[in-house]
């Protein structure tokens, strides 16, 4: 029997957000104007939405059971075969890097990556807010495949869950200033450096 996914809302954030522009346009005009060939990958259009494999699901349980117990938060997950849960287009929150490689985490760096410029440009917090709606609705409407879930695994409650609204605008957010940050300490990094040769 397939349970139902509920989307979580009202859960509590680490940090505080921008908060959301009253009637923020549908825009996909500002990821568009910073790299509109970023969304027309082959791969994203043809890509179907295929369940995650017996052989895959089996491999994420073992690499669930190998992660010390001090570690197992609700970010650590498990694929439950009775369970509804993510596809290989859709987004999979995770700090661990098991689902790095499927197509829909791939796509949202993409998109994460993209909107970095405009984001960095917006001089203000309803500026940056405006950059966070439009990579959202980038993020969950794919070209071919419609809407895009986020999904989450309740490791207390054995289950996946989807994301509700509030909590992907979050997740946005902190990837766009998650991805500045990286970027910021690569380049002050004493090994990127060009020291002076030493005679």
């Amino acid at each position: 029997m397939m349970a139902t996914s509920r989307s979580l809302l009202n859960e509590s954030c680490d940090e505080m957000m921008e908060p959301l522009p009253i009637g923020s346009p549908t825009c996909l005009d500002t990821l568009s104007a910073v790299n509109p060939s970023v969304f027309e990958e082959d791969f994203l259009q043809l890509l179907e939405p295929t369940p995650l494999s017996e052989e895959t699901c089996s491999r994420l349980k073992e690499v669930a059971k190998s992660i010390p117990d001090d570690d197992k938060e609700e970010e650590s997950f498990v694929i439950q075969e009775d369970t509804d849960g993510p596809q290989l287009h859709d987004v999979v929150c995770s700090r661990a890097k098991v689902y790095y490689q499927m197509p829909g985490c791939q796509r949202f760096r993409q998109i994460i990556k993209a909107a970095i410029p405009a984001y960095r440009q917006a001089d203000t917090r309803l500026d940056k807010s405006s950059v966070i709606a439009a990579t959202m609705d980038q993020a969950m409407h794919h070209p071919t495949l419609g809407r895009i879930r986020f999904w989450k695994y309740e490791s207390r409650r054995k289950r996946w869950v989807t994301l509700g609204s509030d909590q992907i605008r979050d997740k946005v957010g902190h990837a766009l200033r998650e991805l500045i940050q990286e970027t910021i300490r690569t380049q002050r990094s004493p090994s990127m450096m060009i020291r002076p040769v030493v005679k």
